[in-house]
This record gives C-alpha cells, structure tokens and sequence, in this order.
C-alpha cells in the first residue's frame, strides 16, 4: 500500500493524466456514431454523478451551494462551450 503523502499525490497525479488521456480518446471515437449533444450529456452526468460520490463521502450535503453564484454559472458556461469546441473539433 501507498504510505507516504508523497507518493500518494504522485499516484494521484499520474492516475489523472491517465483518466484525461482516456477520455480524450474516447471522446474521439464516440463522435463517429453519436452527437455532440450525448457525448456533452454523458460527460457531465459521469461527473455529477461523481460529485455526489465525493460529496457523501465528504459528508458534504450542500456541496452545490455557493456564494459566488455569478463567477460559478460564468465558468460553467465557459467549460460547456470549451467541451463543445473541442469535441466538434474532431467532425
């Protein structure tokens, strides 16, 4: 098992560079039989899904609540934008 914090957040770190490279790669061939819009849908719902994992597990019930609602709905407008971009980008 993994002892030292170190060694943790290496682990973390190269498992988030594996997670990213995957979904990018299955974000390519899923636009040859989907739409934009379900590759769009899909995605995010694996991540809400996750955030409420990680909530429960925080045992964080207002995970969703924030104070700063105007920069929270502008960056997720910009991160829909970006995922539309870039998943249009391989039609």
């Amino acid at each position: 098992m993994i002892k030292s914090r170190e060694n943790i957040g290496i682990f973390f770190g190269a498992l988030a560079f594996f997670i990213f490279a995957s979904s990018d790669v299955i974000q390519k061939y899923a636009t040859i039989n989907h739409t934009i819009f379900q590759i769009i849908f899909f995605r995010y719902l694996f991540l809400l899904i996750v955030s409420f994992i990680e909530s429960r597990r925080k045992q964080n019930k207002f995970f969703y609540k924030t104070k700063n609602i105007k920069i929270q709905l502008g960056r997720s407008i910009v991160s829909v934008i970006e995922t539309v971009f870039f998943v249009s980008s391989f039609k």
